[in-house]
C-alpha cells in the first residue's frame, strides 16, 4: 500500500515536524530558510515559503499553491536538491536516514530515491 503525504502543505509539515523532532525548531528554521533561499533561484515559488520567529518559537507559511497541489515541483526540489545536501554536510547520514523512516515521505517521492541521488 502506498501512503500519501497529501498535498504539499501536509508534506512540508511532515518534513518540518520530523526535523524539529531531531534537530529542534531553531535549527530546522535556519536550514529551511537557507534551503528555500538557495532553491528560489530555480523555483521562485520558494520565495513564498516564509519561516519566521514568533517570540520563543518559529512558524512557517507555505506558498498557497502547496495547499492544493500534491507533490509541487518546488517542494520536491527544496527537499531533494537543497535540504538534503545541507543535512548531509552538517550531519552526515544521521538525519537523512531518519527522514527515510517516514513512510509517507518515502512513498510519495519527496525524498531522493537512491543513495546516489542524495550522495
Amino acid at each position: 500500500m502506498i501512503v500519501s503525504a497529501g498535498n504539499g502543505a501536509a508534506a512540508f509539515k511532515l518534513v518540518w515536524a520530523t526535523l524539529v523532532n531531531i534537530l529542534g525548531t531553531a535549527a530546522t528554521a535556519s536550514l529551511m530558510r537557507k534551503a528555500a533561499r538557495q532553491g528560489a533561484v530555480a523555483y521562485p515559488e520558494l520565495e513564498g515559503l516564509v519561516v519566521k520567529r514568533d517570540a520563543l518559537d518559529y512558524s512557517y507559511q507555505v506558498p498557497p499553491i502547496w495547499k492544493t497541489t500534491e507533490r509541487p515541483p518546488a517542494l520536491v526540489h527544496l527537499v531533494r536538491r537543497e535540504l538534503f545536501p545541507l543535512l548531509k554536510s552538517l550531519t552526515g547520514d544521521v538525519v537523512v536516514h531518519r527522514l527515510y523512516r517516514v513512510p509517507e515521505l518515502t512513498a510519495s517521492g519527496y525524498l531522493p530515491s537512491t543513495e546516489v541521488e542524495h550522495a
